[in-house]
């Protein structure tokens, strides 16, 4: 694709991003760290990188009961996916795009797991989700922009969105919330930062989102996380 049509394309994102920030405001007076939505990203048709225009709100979560309902319809979406899709359960001040303002200076952890642990993938995500929902008065969750799910060929992927302000203090209590969730299944985590976050760790490695660089050890969480533990603000 050509620089000029990259432009083209962001530039339809910026605008379709500003109207669906003016469609939540209509909804909500003020956006409230506690309505979140659900999106779907069609990727049945060619993969346009960055189109907003290629995602579906499926649902907006306002309380706590909601997200009952949410889970049985998000249950039944992810059974047995036979085609590449993706979901974005995030804050409803949140475009599905990591580009997002928002996401500006934080990070992701992505947890990576075969096609045979699909199960167990789709429970980690409902799980997260619904931890994300209930947990918002936690100072640590409360900078925890959103929920990813993808799978492709290649299967399955879950990330947590983190924003800016979470601390290496709360980071470690993310990691010991997400470690049990994982635990007894065959899965890969990363982390991928952007450069203004790891202003804050100094000595903190980046690990490449290429396949060939991603730990091929589950364990390798632990191995992130104690580095960063040694390293203060």
């Amino acid at each position: 694709m050509s620089d000029s049509n990259e432009e083209v394309l962001k530039a339809g994102d910026a605008v379709f991003a500003s109207e669906f920030r003016c469609a939540l405001s209509s909804y909500d007076d003020e956006f409230s760290r506690n309505v979140w939505t659900l999106w779907k990203h069609d990727m049945t048709t060619k993969f346009v990188k960055y189109s907003l225009k290629e995602m579906t709100v499926l649902e907006i979560v306002e309380y706590q009961h909601d997200f009952s309902n949410v889970m049985v319809n998000m249950t039944t979406l992810l059974e047995m996916p036979t085609e590449r899709l993706r979901y974005f359960f995030l804050k409803n001040s949140v475009v599905p795009m990591w580009e997002d303002y928002e996401n500006i200076g934080g990070c992701r952890f992505t947890v990576l797991m075969k096609k045979e642990n699909g199960e167990a993938a789709k429970t980690f995500f409902i799980n997260l989700c619904n931890m994300m929902v209930s947990s918002q008065d936690c100072p640590v969750m409360e900078h925890v922009n959103g929920i990813v799910f993808g799978y492709s060929l290649k299967g399955f992927k879950v990330a947590v969105w983190v924003n800016k302000w979470m601390d290496l203090d709360g980071l470690n209590v993310l990691k010991d919330k997400l470690m049990p969730m994982t635990e007894g299944n065959c899965c890969k985590f990363y982390c991928k930062m952007n450069p203004t976050f790891l202003k804050k760790t100094e000595a903190l490695e980046i690990v490449s989102e290429t396949e060939e660089n991603i730990p091929s050890e589950a364990i390798a969480t632990s191995n992130v996380f104690e580095k960063m533990e040694k390293i203060s603000i």
